[in-house]
């Protein structure tokens, strides 16, 4: 079962699996863009309960039902060094000479 809830001018995804329940920002403000993901959300657990599509194993629930069932984990980015950091290090390592 999956719901919208609005708070403030963010729609938040309201989903339960057994005795779980998670509320997600959608981070949208648009009613029918959200409801068309809630739609999507409402497919994609049918298809779980039906045994048509399961859940991998060590999967985040939520991620997993977002991406339509295309990434099992939140993406990570790893930011790589400012350019101010960049030129410390590069003048401290810097051989003499």
């Amino acid at each position: 079962m999956a719901w919208l809830e609005r708070r403030g001018n963010q729609f938040h995804l309201g989903v339960r699996i057994g005795d779980r329940k998670v509320k997600p920002s959608l981070q949208n403000n648009n009613a029918d863009e959200a409801q068309q993901i809630v739609s999507r959300i409402e497919r994609r657990l049918k298809l779980i309960e039906q045994g048509d599509l399961s859940l991998p194993a060590g999967a985040d629930l939520v991620t997993f039902l977002l991406s339509d069932g295309k990434l099992i984990q939140p993406v990570n980015v790893k930011m790589g060094t400012t350019l101010a950091n960049f030129c410390d290090k590069y003048i401290k390592e810097l051989q003499p000479g």
